[in-house]
């Protein structure tokens, strides 16, 4: 059994968007044999989003020179704040024949409750249900040798009529005893949008990683192929620390047990 739990706060735009999300979680893991792993898991969570209305101006406010708070909008907000409940699902499975091979396929169903979001009355021909969001993946670690490790994956995920599609791989190299210094590398695509380089450097525990999304669509000419930046540092080893090191890892490693 697993249990997790996640807070998230986000504000952003002129009329400062407050989106305050926060989501309970349970998995269940059953081995199946020595080989395969398969897990369930559920979460429940409650989203709540506020608006600062007076922040706002409409096309019908502009006087050709600027924005004229004074004129009225015409817009009537039924609430500046709304709150709802989130439902999603998932289930996956992995596989690890040998010491060498790790795959991992799953997916999961986010909005199963079709929670309603608008800060307006409901009006006939408008319809604020999110729809439920699907996500598959799959992907894969394979130890080539005592100096490689590679790991490829793919990535899907549809709501409504909106689609993504990204995939690639990155490896593991080793460039220290057992793996305690190791050099990461790769790169990913997102179909119809952009190209992904990814930079990484991985001492004992700890992991760097550095990522930059290019452009790769008409949208570049606006951009000027300037995507999104991302770092991060992760540490591995608490579970171990914890509970001693002679758990099983079944993922392969550089490091021999």
């Amino acid at each position: 059994m697993g249990l997790g739990g996640m807070i998230l706060q986000d504000v952003a735009g002129t009329g400062k968007l407050r989106s305050t999300k926060a989501y309970a979680s349970v998995a269940y893991h059953q081995m199946l044999g020595a080989t395969g792993l398969l897990s369930a898991g559920f979460n429940l969570g409650y989203a709540g989003k506020q608006i600062n209305q007076d922040k706002l101006t409409f096309d019908n406010q502009w006087n050709g020179r600027f924005f004229d708070s004074n004129v009225p909008s015409g817009e009537v907000f039924q609430n500046n704040s709304i709150g709802y409940l989130d439902v999603q699902a998932g289930l996956n499975y992995a596989y690890f024949p040998t010491d060498d091979l790790y795959l991992h396929a799953g997916f999961s169903v986010h909005h199963l409750n079709k929670p309603t979001e608008s800060f307006f009355a409901v009006s006939p021909g408008y319809d604020n249900t999110i729809q439920p969001r699907t996500i598959l993946f799959a992907d894969a670690v394979m130890k080539l040798n005592n100096k490689v490790i590679l790991s490829p994956g793919i990535y899907f995920s549809k709501q409504a009529q909106s689609t993504e599609l990204t995939g690639g791989m990155h490896l593991n190299y080793n460039i220290a005893n057992q793996g305690d210094q190791q050099l990461i590398m790769g790169i990913y695509f997102r179909l119809n949008d952009s190209y992904i380089p990814m930079l990484g450097y991985q001492w004992r525990n700890f992991k760097f990683m550095f990522s930059y999304d290019v452009t790769n669509t008409p949208l570049k000419f606006f951009n000027n192929s300037r995507g999104a930046t991302e770092m991060f540092m992760q540490y591995d080893g608490i579970y171990s620390t914890m509970y001693g090191g002679g758990k099983q890892s079944l993922c392969p490693t550089f490091k021999t047990f």
